[in-house]
């Protein structure tokens, strides 16, 4: 995350396709073998789907298990947007 940042001069927050991609790029700087600059890499990305595809599923995958261990399942998450309804319906 520190390299997210250094990079992005911002706090780390996945909000967009080009967030995933600077993070990805961001893990593989990390591991300090990877010497890719990020043109490079993007040009790896475009000619293999399969590339960006595997690192978003791994995220997708923590993402959830991040969630459990916080205590946020999808049950949980509408059962609070049950409770947050107002009488008329409509939610706060």
């Amino acid at each position: 995350m520190f390299i997210f940042e250094h990079i992005t001069g911002r706090p780390f927050e996945i909000k967009t396709s080009m967030d995933m991609y600077i993070y990805y790029y961001s893990c593989l700087l990390a591991g300090k073998e990877y010497v890719k600059t990020f043109d490079e890499f993007i040009d790896e990305c475009d000619s293999d789907e399969n590339y960006m595809k595997w690192f978003v599923e791994r995220w997708t995958e923590h993402s959830k298990r991040q969630q459990l261990l916080n205590g946020k399942s999808d049950e949980t998450a509408s059962g609070e947007e049950e409770s947050k309804k107002k009488i008329d319906g409509s939610y706060l």
